[in-house]
């Protein structure tokens, strides 16, 4: 997931309009759990999306600007067998 910020021209000679998309990095917390999750905190600043675990929810939020901080492991570990949508 990531944010998306745009702004639009407007070329009044052909009234077309041109937007430009700019993404904003998102910070991603994976597999935190206790004590650790404040250090991570501590070092990288809050995050602004927290997986539970690597599973396919939340490789899909991942855009490739982003940063992805793993409690345990890579994004080359499997994925978790058992998955659930995150909510909020």
């Amino acid at each position: 997931m990531f944010s998306v910020g745009s702004t639009a021209k407007v070329h009044p000679e052909n009234a077309a309009v041109e937007w430009e998309m700019t993404v904003n990095p998102a910070l991603h917390f994976v597999g935190f759990r206790g004590d650790e999750f404040h250090s991570a905190v501590r070092i990288w600043g809050r995050p602004d999306f927290i997986h539970p675990d690597w599973d396919r929810w939340a490789q899909q939020d991942i855009h490739p600007t982003d940063t992805v901080i793993f409690a345990r492991g890579t994004d080359a570990d499997p994925l978790a067998r058992f998955t659930y949508p995150h909510c909020g």
